[in-house]
């Protein structure tokens, strides 16, 4: 009641945007107030243009894996998720008018460990 009735919506998502919910539908704001705490990275618009980026690329400079062939173990296990979508080709790719609000993405590897992925 102190933080107003924005800040009660936002407290009252953060369950669905942690566990399922589709963050490509959430306004930008929503979710960072959500991840403010995880460990994140830039990325320029201009490697998102055109062909996009591997996700496993961008796993493995996340740091979410340790190297691009982890990365790829790990979707094949079906472990990773962007936005909360399931990632089920290594070969996927992300693309500008792929993030939330075109700003960013969050990464998820397994069920607990997330990275914020923003364009800059």
């Amino acid at each position: 009641m102190v933080h107003g009735e924005a800040q009660v919506t936002r407290a009252e998502r953060a369950p669905g945007v942690l566990f399922g919910e589709d963050l490509s539908t959430l306004p930008a704001e929503d979710v960072l107030s959500v991840f403010d705490d995880v460990p994140s990275s830039v990325v320029t618009a201009d490697r998102l243009a055109g062909e996009g980026v591997p996700v496993v690329e961008l796993l493995a400079a996340s740091g979410l894996t340790a190297s691009k062939g982890e990365a790829t173990r790990l979707i094949r296990g079906g472990g990773v998720y962007v936005n909360n979508g399931r990632i089920t080709d290594e070969r996927s790719r992300l693309r500008s008018g792929d993030a939330i609000e075109g700003r960013l993405f969050v990464l998820r590897k397994g069920a607990k460990q997330n990275h914020l992925v923003k364009i800059g």
